[in-house]
């Protein structure tokens, strides 16, 4: 098994350079077209239409095959292989110097664009293209010092003006992305750790970065860290629905769409918490109806104690009023009286013949009649 190497790097937007040991290539572009160049003579071109799977690839090399130059060659210097191989390594040689010096060429352009950004990657860019340019030009037997020539002096002043600007220039946020697959629905109260990326990395307002929630009744997230392009938030859901993160900074903003669904634990505390409440529903209504029978029998009472009160009163009155009448009929029942005698009759033919018959309330002190009285 060989040992491998391979090193992406993003200078700028749309610009990444690949290093390997195969050589150094460089790529501009985005999701739907790229271009690449690399040290080694390779070009390629990508077209993808996003979301289709529809997409086209070309790659071509500058150089030219052997085979190819040779039978390209006029019969007659055909004859001796002599001539064939140095046919063939004079047309290969200035083909793989071109391209060289186109990459390097691209590479110096780059890391122009750079500066502004990243001044550090850019005079590391700046430094291998300008090299590999001049060692181009010394293999075509230009031996002028790079200090002497005019390309490199002009190139060095734009370097320099660049370098100027980026520095003088409020480097801001432009651009967010997500690293975190949010496809697939978040299960509550599962937390999940969330990354967000910025560029560009050396962005001055990174203190003016912010991550929130559209509906806060849903999830709620929390900001980790903020350092070196990432973003790392912990996303806690609460409740069923759909949200977004909001990412605002000094001068962009940017929404990401997710969907909170209600995992196994929830249902069954969902559950469990609709069954206390009918429980409690329950509870409650027995504790009403324990308490309407209560009051029905307090009624019932009251009326039975109103009823047996009304009766004992209704009692009390008849009693009174049968002695009233008693007394009554008593004071106006006949009698009869002797005028010398003790006591009083209630037979004419007891009291004799001279009684005379008086109320009963008119014998002043007679007693009754021991035999009709």
């Amino acid at each position: 098994m060989g040992f491998n190497f391979r090193k992406s790097f993003k200078i700028a937007p749309g610009v990444r350079i690949n290093v390997s040991k195969k050589g150094i290539g460089i790529s501009v572009g985005g999701k739907g077209a790229r271009f690449s160049v690399h040290s080694s003579g390779r070009v390629s071109k990508s077209f993808r239409i996003p979301r289709t799977g529809i997409s086209y690839t070309e790659t071509h090399t500058t150089r030219r095959n052997n085979s190819a130059s040779i039978n390209s060659q006029p019969p007659s210097f055909q004859h001796s292989s002599q001539n064939r191989n140095f046919n063939s390594s004079n047309n290969r040689r200035p083909n793989n110097k071109l391209s060289l010096k186109v990459f390097f060429i691209v590479l110096t352009i780059i890391s122009l664009l750079a500066t502004m950004t990243e001044p550090i990657i850019g005079f590391f860019l700046f430094a291998i293209g300008c090299a590999g340019i001049h060692y181009c030009q010394r293999a075509k037997g230009d031996t002028t010092p790079f200090y002497k020539k005019l390309w490199q002096k002009i190139v060095a002043g734009i370097f320099v003006l660049f370098a100027i600007i980026g520095l003088f220039t409020e480097i801001t946020v432009n651009e967010f992305s997500i690293k975190t697959d949010l496809s697939s629905a978040l299960q509550v109260p599962n937390a999940e750790e969330v990354v967000i990326m910025y560029s560009p990395t050396a962005s001055e307002d990174v203190d003016s970065i912010n991550c929130f929630i559209e509906d806060k009744n849903i999830a709620d997230i929390k900001i980790k860290s903020i350092e070196n392009g990432k973003i790392i938030c912990e996303l806690t859901p609460k409740a069923k629905g759909k949200t977004s993160i909001q990412c605002t900074a000094s001068k962009i903003k940017k929404s990401f769409d997710f969907e909170v669904s209600t995992s196994e634990l929830e249902a069954k505390q969902a559950a469990e918490k609709a069954e206390q409440e009918r429980l409690e529903a329950e509870r409650k209504a027995e504790e009403e109806r324990i308490a309407a029978e209560k009051a029905e029998q307090e009624r019932i009472a009251a009326e039975k104690a109103e009823q047996e009160r009304l009766t004992a009163e209704k009692a009390e009155q008849e009693r009174i009023a049968r002695e009233q009448a008693a007394v009554k009929a008593q004071q106006e029942q006949q009698v009869y009286v002797t005028k010398y005698g003790e006591r009083y009759h209630l037979s004419a033919s007891c009291a004799g013949k001279n009684a005379r018959q008086v109320a009963i309330s008119q014998v002043g002190g007679r007693t009754p009649c021991k035999k009709c009285a």
